[in-house]
């Protein structure tokens, strides 16, 4: 039979969990605050803005395995070939717009390129995906040119934004295979973004266009 004892059990069964609840969403929340005040510090181009966009599936399309989508499209501005990004750096860039929702393809997958320039040297070369969320491959156009561990990558882009903003971190270096002069000579590239906990990010448009997205918040514990 069921005893008080039972009972009071039960209750603290029950408060236990609403306390876990409780604590999980102020976790949430606090994580979404800090996402979105490092997308607030990003600055565009001139003539452009950022437009905050949530995740809402990562996936594949077309011939690229690594693509998220997100829940902003052409009614909000977003265009072909717009850059993606995160308060941490590059994410991608938007390869397909409908008007509620964009597809964007990842910087780690293994069919993207991106020019980037090395921090302090400013040796520019090429960043390939590798299909890992984890790494990056670097190779520079100077087979000579040194590539420290721990250098910061930036993007090299172009001032209209399109298809990647320039200035932006990418990543940095954590080895390189190969000695100086070799023509295959590479770094691997720690990426500045964790793909794995992808939550808001920010997609370039111009400033002309009309929008009628909401601006970023945030929210409150």
């Amino acid at each position: 039979r069921i005893t008080s004892r039972d009972d009071e059990l039960a209750a603290l069964r029950a408060e236990n969990e609403e306390l876990k609840f409780k604590l999980s969403q102020t976790a949430d929340q606090r994580r979404r605050a800090i996402a979105i005040d490092q997308l607030l510090r990003i600055t565009p181009p001139q003539d452009y803005k950022v437009i905050p966009a949530q995740v809402i599936a990562i996936g594949n399309t077309g011939d690229f395995r690594w693509t998220i989508t997100v829940d902003a499209g052409s009614k909000d501005g977003i265009t072909m070939n717009t850059t993606v990004v995160a308060g941490t750096g590059l994410v991608g860039r938007v390869i397909q717009v409908a008007e509620d929702y964009a597809i964007a393809s990842l910087l780690i997958d293994a069919n993207v390129k991106v020019g980037v320039r090395l921090e302090g040297s400013g040796e520019i070369g090429f960043l390939s995906g590798t299909g890992a969320i984890d790494r990056l491959t670097l190779q520079v156009f100077d087979p000579y040119a040194k590539m420290p561990i721990g250098a910061r990558i930036f993007s090299w882009g172009s001032d209209t934004g399109k298809p990647y903003m320039p200035g932006l971190p990418i990543g940095r270096i954590s080895s390189v295979d190969g000695a100086a002069g070799q023509l295959n000579r590479t770094a691997t590239v720690i990426p500045s973004v964790d793909i794995s906990n992808l939550e808001i990010v920010g997609i370039v448009i111009s400033a002309k266009r009309d929008v009628i997205r909401k601006a970023l918040q945030i929210p409150s514990e």
